[in-house]
């Protein structure tokens, strides 16, 4: 079996996540929410970019409701996931806090661009692990020992 109904549903509800961090990512949502809380909470320094507030509360809601779900994977793929998630966040979360923190004391320029491309390097390295975690978890359960691209999309005559 695949997955459990209730895995099932996680796997819906984490591909829905990651569509809204993908629409995130192109439309900058998250900066909608700076000046507001930013204002609201009178907060500086690391939390200069203020939108990490409200994420990190979002973050810790994702833990408490896919814990369970994270525990039941398999363990490669397990340990994966939790590297994805703390690349990813690592970068998208905390190199915002110290580019935040670098902002408020200095004027951007090229050691921020550099805080900014190790954000980004971040965020890219934790979604090219949890890829592979992906394609591990699917030939685990297909009993294949690697996808080729062409088979993966569905396309005939890839051989």
């Amino acid at each position: 079996m695949l997955a459990t109904p209730r895995q099932a549903r996680s796997w819906k509800l984490l591909s829905g996540i990651f569509l809204y961090l993908s629409v995130d990512e192109l439309m900058s949502i998250h900066e909608i929410f700076i000046e507001p809380v930013r204002g609201a909470l009178n907060v500086s320094g690391v939390f200069y970019y203020a939108w990490i507030i409200p994420a990190i509360a979002l973050v810790s809601l994702f833990f408490l409701r896919f814990f369970r779900f994270w525990l039941s994977l398999l363990t490669p793929v397990r340990l994966l996931f939790g590297l994805a998630a703390a690349l990813f966040l690592g970068g998208s979360i905390g190199m915002e806090m110290v580019g935040g923190y670098y902002v408020s004391i200095a004027q951007p320029d090229w050691i921020y661009r550099l805080i900014h491309h190790g954000e980004e390097f971040l965020e890219m390295a934790g979604i090219s692990v949890f890829l592979s975690a992906l394609v591990q978890l699917v030939c685990i359960k297909t009993g294949q020992s690697s996808i080729q691209p062409a088979i993966a999309f569905g396309i005939k005559g890839a051989d």
